[in-house]
């Protein structure tokens, strides 16, 4: 079990002032408030979030449609607003290309 001031202390760690770290808070906050699983926020395409108050979470061949709360919608329009995406060439996501090790 994680104690609060914990979860408090990873919310705020990631650095607001990159692109990375506008993207880090954002996921953070899709994991933790709207519970996503990680194989179901690497599948996300952000700019599709912004246009929803839901989000269609996919694992396998099921789908699940889970809430925007006010916390992660505000960090995914603090993410798109950064500019460029964080993944060189590619589209807006929450993948960052780097091999799971």
């Amino acid at each position: 079990m994680v104690a609060v001031d914990d979860c408090f202390a990873l919310m705020a760690a990631p650095l607001l002032r990159t692109a990375a770290g506008l993207r880090d808070r954002a996921a953070l906050e899709l994991l933790y408030g709207a519970g996503l699983r990680v194989s179901e926020l690497v599948g996300l395409n952000v700019e599709d979030l912004a246009k929803r108050l839901r989000a269609r979470a996919r694992k396998g061949s099921k789908e699940r449609i889970v809430p925007l709360v006010r916390n992660a919608r505000a960090a995914i329009d603090a993410y798109l607003s950064a500019g460029p995406s964080c993944v060189p060439g590619g589209p807006r996501s929450f993948s960052t290309g780097a091999a799971a090790g």
